[in-house]
């Protein structure tokens, strides 16, 4: 019956618009692990990733989805699915493309600059933020799946802008890329050894933000998280603002957390 069908959605009979979404993991008795269609549902996907749901991500009695920008892995048990953009993806055989997204809880991908999610989709009818509020670049191409992925870098020796764009212009301070960064980013900081200020404030700490990672280990010149090697280049949050090794004027706290903040290939130091 149509209790078993649609692991994700059951559309009977309804055509809905789904923009910049995720479905993933989801499975069903019946037919449609992701989604499910009538034959009178004629959802529209765009910016859609559907990965890993079961063995049918799409199936279709009869109708006919219209999916565009978006990324689908496996087949689909309906013959009618309509691919109106050529970056459109029936990965069948996905060839390690799994690696490059995450799981429920980890959102567009594991490796975001190297994921097809990144600058794939079309800003035309797409939400101005994405699902944890970062702000989506709606003159330019965006990514695809509910989440928009941005790396802020952070390196000691850059000799750029400073503005963490790139390793070139990366922040020279990771206490100026906390202040500057937005939910949904990664911050990537370079090998060294960096201080909550440059004052004797012994008050001022590093304000991790929402949603954001810092992520330890890099060289300053890596375009994949996974190259990172932290016990080779070690990075060491010091709370020793004051005379060097004198413990009496340290930072009192050196690391405050946020609501679903990470950090990770660090040493924190009071």
């Amino acid at each position: 019956n149509g209790q078993v069908r649609g692991g994700a959605i059951h559309n009977e009979p309804a055509s809905p618009t789904f923009t910049n979404c995720t479905f993933t993991q989801n499975t069903s008795p019946g037919p449609g692990d992701g989604i499910w269609n009538d034959s009178t549902s004629v959802p529209i996907l765009s910016n859609c990733v559907l990965w890993q749901n079961g063995n049918q991500e799409i199936s279709d009695n009869g109708s006919s989805s219209n999916v565009s920008y978006s990324i689908v892995s496996g087949g689909f048990a309906g013959t009618n699915v309509t691919d109106t953009d050529p970056d459109f993806v029936d990965a069948a055989d996905p060839d390690g493309l799994d690696g490059l997204f995450g799981t429920a809880d980890d959102g567009l991908c594991v490796e975001p600059i190297d994921s097809p999610c990144v600058d794939a989709g079309t800003a035309t009818g797409a939400p101005a933020d994405d699902v944890l509020g970062a702000s989506r670049p709606l003159g330019s191409a965006i990514d695809i799946g509910a989440y928009e992925v941005s790396v802020r870098y952070v390196d000691a020796d850059a000799t750029g802008g400073n503005d963490g764009s790139s390793w070139t212009h990366a922040h020279p301070e990771l206490r100026d890329a906390l202040a500057a960064t937005q939910p949904g980013e990664e911050i990537w900081v370079a090998a060294g050894t960096y201080k909550p200020t440059d004052t004797t404030d012994r008050s001022i700490s590093f304000q991790l933000a929402q949603n954001v990672g810092v992520y330890g280990g890099f060289v300053g010149s890596e375009t994949r998280r996974s190259a990172r090697d932290p016990g080779a280049h070690p990075v060491v949050l010091s709370g020793d603002i004051g005379v060097s090794l004198e413990v009496t004027d340290n930072s009192w706290h050196v690391v405050l957390s946020a609501e679903g903040s990470a950090i990770d290939g660090v040493r924190v130091s009071h």
